[in-house]
């Protein structure tokens, strides 16, 4: 795999368990335990690709750690890792670019799969059949993919590397399959 995973949290348990379980998954990981520690060693490293964070943290909390990654010009794969599922928190962090949401209890299964998901580039779209124009279907229909992981946004950026001074203008469209719900609808409001 390409590109270090780090992993921050306050709780150890959680850290060692998402630590292991991507190790055995054959990701390269490191663990900050808060916010400070993870801002410091995205700025002395080149080569993390995707932070798993947890968003309550003391000192600086997850939120703030991406917010200050964007404006220091990371593009570096952000998954918020937590207990939190308020929609004014989720849509906070798809502004600040996060790709993804996944909620504790940390399901070890899904995390294999959804950061091989994020890493990996998305193929490439079938090649029109030559007779009719339309696309090629796929080789093998009865593969089922692993699921992917709660998408935030629909864009990837090109570069993974550290945090840089430069954004990068070119983005790849990222997988938009999603275990979050769909947005509820709009109540009209009440009336007395």
């Amino acid at each position: 795999m390409s590109g270090k995973v780090l992993v921050v949290d306050d709780s150890l348990t959680i850290r060692q368990l998402v630590t292991e379980t991507l190790t055995e998954e054959g990701f390269d990981v490191l663990e900050a335990t808060d916010g400070h520690d993870a801002m410091s060693k995205l700025v002395s490293r080149s080569d993390i690709a995707l932070v798993m964070c947890d968003i309550n943290m003391p000192g600086m909390n997850g939120l703030e750690l991406v917010a200050k990654a964007r404006r220091l010009g990371s593009e570096i794969i952000f998954v918020m890792l937590t207990t939190e599922a308020h929609p004014e928190l989720m849509e906070r962090a798809r502004r600040l670019g996060v790709k993804g949401w996944m909620l504790k209890p940390v399901k070890p299964r899904l995390l294999g799969p959804a950061v091989k998901s994020l890493l990996e580039p998305s193929p490439a779209p079938p090649a029109p059949d030559s007779s009719s124009g339309r696309p090629a279907p796929p080789a093998d229909l009865t593969s089922k993919r692993p699921a992917a992981p709660p998408v935030l946004t629909s864009k990837r950026p090109k570069a993974l590397g550290a945090l840089s001074s430069k954004r990068s203008s070119v983005a790849a469209e990222m997988a938009t399959k999603s275990l979050l719900p769909p947005k509820p609808p709009s109540l009209p409001p009440r009336r007395p």
